[in-house]
């Protein structure tokens, strides 16, 4: 699978606004053959810090959607002054998913640095009682080949921080965790 990531700052002022905005894109996007999930995700560190994610079969899948009316209605209908700022944009593609339904509305999101792909694959074992999906920055000029990313779904922060008690200290470069504010998944016909 493909994953498109952005970081994102929004104004406190305009957070309804905002998420409002990122929801219509993702209902837009959700009709869209290839189409996975979207998730908006508050850091739980600082409420002006978003994280969204979207999920789709494959890169081409996006590319679509980038190419279709829907697209172009979004873009048409940008409002005069941004409401959020980027402050990165990501690709990544699947590199190993635990099993689990992708339920609960605590986020884990992790960075890995990364010297042989099969042990760190095998070191993730099962991630999360809702699972959890490993990815690989997707390959192209300027991406690090040596970082991944993970990211688990939980039921709370409480179930999360008791799963920690008794395990090694986590050798991740990042961990940073999300409140989910908004989720689509592709539309049923």
């Amino acid at each position: 699978m493909y994953l498109h990531l952005e970081l994102k700052t929004m104004s406190t002022e305009r957070l309804t606004e905002a998420v409002a905005r990122l929801n219509y894109l993702h209902t837009l996007m959700s009709g869209t053959p290839g189409f996975v999930d979207a998730q908006i995700c508050e850091y739980l560190g600082n409420p002006g810090q978003y994280l969204v994610v979207r999920t789709w079969v494959d890169q081409a899948s996006h590319h679509a959607y980038r190419q279709s009316d829907a697209s172009k209605e979004f873009a048409a209908s940008r409002p005069a002054h941004f409401i959020y700022d980027n402050l990165a944009v990501q690709e990544w593609l699947t590199f190993a998913e635990t099993p689990g339904v992708a339920i609960g509305g605590y986020v884990v999101r992790e960075l890995h640095d990364v010297t042989n792909w099969q042990v760190f694959a095998a070191s993730q074992g099962h991630r999360g009682p809702s699972g959890s999906r490993t990815f690989r920055m997707l390959a192209k000029e300027g991406a690090d080949d040596t970082q991944a990313l993970v990211l688990q779904r939980w039921p709370g922060r409480d179930p999360y921080a008791a799963s920690l008690e008794g395990v090694a200290k986590s050798e991740a470069a990042l961990i940073e965790c999300y409140a989910v504010v908004d989720e689509v998944l592709p539309q049923t016909l």
